[in-house]
């Protein structure tokens, strides 16, 4: 498809849009970025994921739970990390346990899953150099660039995703000391972020 830059955003419906904001903006540390109203009621809430990619979130589902991963339909969200092991630090400090914890998976990339409150599958992903999809980017001359992707934009990089962070990571209130396979480690504890 000529002109495909990215994935702009994913949508996603909810029982009950406070449940999830708190897990989305609270847990996660996404930022709320506005609401839209329909018929004098909420209708969207949309939630900045990246600079430039967003997810949708729908009040107001008929169902309690997402369908079951065999349903017809999106199956999860892929959330790319840089480094698996602190974003799983990170999010222990906040409370959210993964669904399944870290493994290989068959791309040769690290993964973790998360469900958000109504069973929405979300998976965390740290490609691997010597992974299927890096060994097969036109960045290593695997194929062809398709439509007029560009490049990540460098003011949000993962330096900059931290520092962005950093007062979320403050207000932990739990103390637990961290390492990941890169040797990094750090504190939670009530009131600061040590590296």
């Amino acid at each position: 498809m000529r002109g495909l830059k990215a994935i702009g955003h994913v949508a996603i419906r909810v029982k009950d849009i406070d449940r999830s904001l708190d897990f989305y903006v609270n847990r996660l540390g996404f930022a709320e970025m506005f609401r839209l109203n329909r018929d004098g009621r909420l209708w969207i809430v949309y939630i900045r994921l990246t600079d430039e990619q967003f997810l949708e979130v729908f009040p107001d589902a008929e169902s309690d739970r997402a369908p079951d991963r065999n349903a017809n339909g999106l199956d999860h969200l892929c959330l790319e990390v840089d480094d698996i092991d602190l974003t799983l630090a990170d999010l222990a400090c906040r409370g959210v346990p993964p669904a399944r914890e870290k493994s290989l998976g068959a791309d040769g990339n690290y993964q973790a899953w998360l469900e958000d409150p109504d069973g929405n599958r979300i998976e965390l992903m740290q490609l691997s150099p010597t992974s299927m999809q890096r060994k097969r980017s036109p960045a290593s001359g695997g194929v062809e660039r398709v439509g007029h992707a560009r490049q990540p934009s460098p003011r949000f990089g993962p330096r900059t995703v931290a520092k962005r962070h950093r007062s979320a990571i403050d207000s932990f209130i739990s103390r637990q000391t961290i390492s990941s396979a890169r040797g990094v480690a750090f504190v939670c504890s009530g009131g600061r972020h040590e590296e």
